[in-house]
């Protein structure tokens, strides 16, 4: 698990190992890691409206501000090394909670985690289980998006570790979303010494995906083995918003 979460809580850091934070020698807030999400309580006023917090791989499915009798929907933005939470006017009092509920247990970003095959053999690379690399990319975890967004630099890139029920032929679907403007970019997916090539395909925009098929990869190791998606050509500003690729095996 992550070893700091960061917040405009006075300046003070918090401590996931310890699920504590302090300021000047009293307890500021503390932070509890659930089984589907994360809460924050505060035990002080805040410094700024904004809690920043390191970036977790998982899908959110709410952000909620708890006050006394209240419970204040809340929006949560991804930035490349952290999450951040607005919370706008809101007034905070002591004892107030926010509650970020997650699908499944919170996995920090970064975190390699091998995707295995389902019962009928297919392997489904989700945007949550990458690890992103570069300066910009990055995971959307908000319900409409659930994407690797943001691919504004060619030289990022997403990566999964998967292992293979049986080696041999498997199609690839690919489910992307772009614009019509940005269009034609174009990629690789790289397995090892294979590599399907791609045009980034118009959806009509980057929130309407569409699962197309890509092409076949010959996988020769049943080992843990990664799987890349590179841009080798930009056509505009952003590449592409990528949701999901599927290994399916081919009899």
């Amino acid at each position: 698990m992550p070893k700091y979460l960061h917040g405009s809580l006075t300046g003070c850091l918090l401590l996931l190992g310890l699920s504590v934070s302090r300021h000047a020698g009293d307890l500021a807030s503390t932070i509890k890691l659930l089984e589907s999400g994360i809460e924050i309580t505060i035990h002080e006023k805040l410094a700024t409206n904004q809690l920043k917090l390191t970036r977790f791989n998982n899908l959110i499915q709410s952000v909620i501000l708890k006050q006394e009798d209240q419970e204040i929907a809340l929006e949560i933005t991804p930035y490349p090394t952290h999450w951040e939470i607005d919370l706008g006017k809101h007034r905070t009092p002591k004892g107030s909670t926010v509650l970020i509920s997650t699908q499944g247990k919170p996995i920090q970003s970064g975190t390699s985690i091998v995707v295995e095959p389902a019962e009928d053999g297919r392997l489904l690379l989700h945007a949550h289980q990458a690890v992103t690399v570069g300066e910009n990319l990055r995971y959307e975890p908000q319900p409409n998006k659930n994407t690797l967004g943001y691919w504004t630099h060619p030289e990022d890139y997403p990566e999964w570790l998967f292992q293979v029920p049986k080696t041999g032929k498997y199609r690839v679907i690919i489910h992307q979303a772009c614009s019509p403007d940005q269009a034609g970019s174009r990629a690789e997916i790289r397995v090892g010494e294979e590599i399907l090539r791609f045009k980034v395909k118009n959806t009509g925009s980057f929130q309407q995906f569409e699962a197309r098929k890509a092409g076949t990869l010959n996988l020769e190791s049943a080992d843990a083995q990664s799987l890349q998606v590179h841009i080798t050509r930009l056509a505009k500003n952003a590449a592409m918003d990528l949701r999901l690729i599927e290994l399916i095996p081919i009899n």
